[in-house]
């Protein structure tokens, strides 16, 4: 049996850890001065103050070494080969996306993620990128004026990806405020996948470096066409 480990920026609910034995190691936020254990915090009320942390964005720190070897060492014990763990992980890489579109490029412009003057332009042209994540980085997988268009482009995406195989499982994310995320899902996503999906709050570990922002994470019955080897990010303008 595969064994998962995992740290608290992955987001999954603790009854599907529990129900899969998935462990995970809680990063730890600093804000002001505070300590905050992730997997201890109620992210809502977080995300309520998420507009006043734009000019004092709260930093992160990893779990303590010893409490991510405890783990490691515990399951070590009782998963499958390392040949196994490899095949199991390649599967998952292939046949999973990422995509999100932040509200506004303000918090990617304090973090550093991108110019100043590009933000500035983007947000007067009302510029909204679609955002995935290759090789553990964040990129840009396209380019749209408004986040309403960058939401339908994702949607959009999703369906070209599950056209093959099928959809296996989805999940909505959202950073800042749920009612958006929840009103999306039921609007648009359940009608397209034809179920009501979980609607997650992301980790402020990524989420403060984002900004209040909505998403989808979703896994295909078989590895996605071509993940890897799209073109340059489009713009859609219409």
């Amino acid at each position: 049996m595969v064994r998962i480990i995992t740290d608290s920026t992955s987001s999954i609910p603790q009854d599907i850890r529990a129900e899969l034995g998935i462990e995970a190691a809680s990063l730890i936020i600093n804000r002001d001065g505070e300590e905050l254990v992730e997997s201890e915090t109620d992210l809502d009320a977080f995300y309520k103050d998420i507009y006043e942390m734009a000019d004092n964005i709260p930093t992160s720190s990893q779990p303590p070494l010893g409490k991510v070897r405890e783990v490691v060492e515990s399951i070590a014990k009782t998963g499958a080969s390392l040949d196994d763990c490899i095949q199991a992980a390649n599967t998952s890489l292939h046949s999973t996306r990422f995509v999100f579109a932040p509200e506004s490029l303000l918090f990617l412009q304090k973090g550093g993620r991108i110019g100043k003057a590009a933000a500035l332009i983007g947000n007067m042209i009302s510029l909204t990128p679609v955002l995935t994540v290759n090789d553990g980085e964040a990129s840009t997988f396209s380019k749209c004026r408004t986040q309403k268009k960058a939401l339908a482009k994702m949607l959009q995406v999703l369906g070209e990806d599950t056209a093959p195989s099928g959809l296996k499982n989805l999940v909505v994310h959202y950073i800042g405020s749920k009612a958006p995320a929840m009103q999306w899902a039921e609007e648009k996503v359940a009608p397209l996948i034809g179920f009501m999906p979980r609607v997650v709050p992301a980790s402020p570990v990524i989420g403060v470096h984002v900004g209040p922002a909505m998403g989808i994470a979703y896994e295909c019955n078989a590895p996605i066409p071509n993940k890897f080897h799209g073109s340059d990010p489009e713009i859609i303008v219409c």
